[in-house]
């Protein structure tokens, strides 16, 4: 039976939603400063970098008992986050803050890391970027971003039993399957397919070279902070279909067709409105080191216009 929980509510169908440790989490009040960007009511698709409240995109988001924290198997404490993790945030506007309404950890893989000839892998899934010495043959969490058919890791970490995950963008598979991520999947339960493109969190075993999908979540976000009016979100572009022809990989989402994104060809942070279509007005690129990377989000300028 699917799980409903985080089935988007009312984003339209322009955004089909579809999502390295160490460092102790400090929750303080954030300083009452201007976002960068002026940006509200927001949705945030990124790594968390650090904390003093979340920070992720470069935006310093706060929370607090009101903040709803989850990941793929259901509630979290916010104390559990860890830099390196690939959250999903909604946040509103409170004066000249955001706060966080709800935080997804939306690792995009979650099961059993295999080490071969091509290098490491989960559920089927290449993952780059990332050592990790010593957990190859075990359950891990591997949070990043979705380049391609792959993942770009951002952190590698033991996982708990229970079922295999792959967070992000199904489509057709062979012999009347789908694929999560282009990885094989099948569904084992009794729900037609969502459109090709759509972002979802499939929960299930890898068996046979292919994931058995027992529980399918679709979507991002759930209006927990009422309509998204922005998008701040870090990704990798692909080729799409239809205008401008890109898209971030593994988001699920369109792009509005006057974007001009022909210039952004690596990792990047892409801002802009939200009217059922992602209206982005600047990307700034960003390199893949993770200190380069933080210390390049934190500084204002940088940004490039994307229309």
């Amino acid at each position: 039976m699917i799980d409903r929980r985080r089935m988007m509510v009312g984003l339209g169908a322009g955004l089909l939603a579809g999502c390295a440790g160490g460092e102790a989490p400090d929750f303080a009040a954030a300083p009452e400063e201007e976002p960068r960007g002026g940006i509200g009511g927001t949705g945030i698709v990124g790594v968390l970098t650090g904390f003093g409240s979340l920070l992720v995109n470069g935006l310093r988001v706060g929370t607090g008992a009101e903040t709803q924290a989850e990941d793929a198997f259901g509630p979290v404490p916010l104390s559990s986050l860890t830099v390196g993790q690939a959250l999903t945030v909604e946040a509103e506007r409170r004066g000249a803050m955001l706060f966080a309404r709800r935080v997804l950890v939306c690792d995009p893989l979650v099961g059993v890391l295999e080490a071969g000839a091509r290098g490491l892998s989960v559920n089927g899934v290449p993952v780059i970027g990332e050592a990790a010495p010593g957990l190859a043959g075990m359950r891990v969490s591997v949070s990043g971003l979705w380049r391609g058919g792959a993942v770009v890791a951002s952190r590698i970490a033991p996982a708990a039993p229970g079922p295999d995950v792959i967070a992000g963008e199904i489509g057709p598979g062979a012999g009347g399957g789908v694929t999560v991520g282009g990885a094989a999947a099948a569904l084992l339960i009794r729900l037609a397919p969502p459109p090709a493109g759509t972002y979802v969190t499939a929960r299930g075993s890898f068996e046979g070279g292919r994931l058995l999908i027992r529980a399918l979540d679709t979507g991002r976000f759930t209006g927990a902070a009422g309509p998204l009016e922005r998008l701040s979100v870090e990704g990798y572009l692909e080729p799409a279909p239809a205008a401008p022809g890109f898209a971030v990989s593994g988001l699920g989402h369109s792009f509005d067709p006057a974007a001009r994104l022909s210039g952004f060809t690596g990792r990047t942070l892409f801002e802009g409105g939200y009217d059922g279509d992602f209206r982005v007005e600047t990307g700034l690129p960003l390199p893949e080191g993770a200190e380069a990377r933080a210390a390049t989000l934190a500084r204002k300028g940088g940004r490039l216009p994307a229309r």
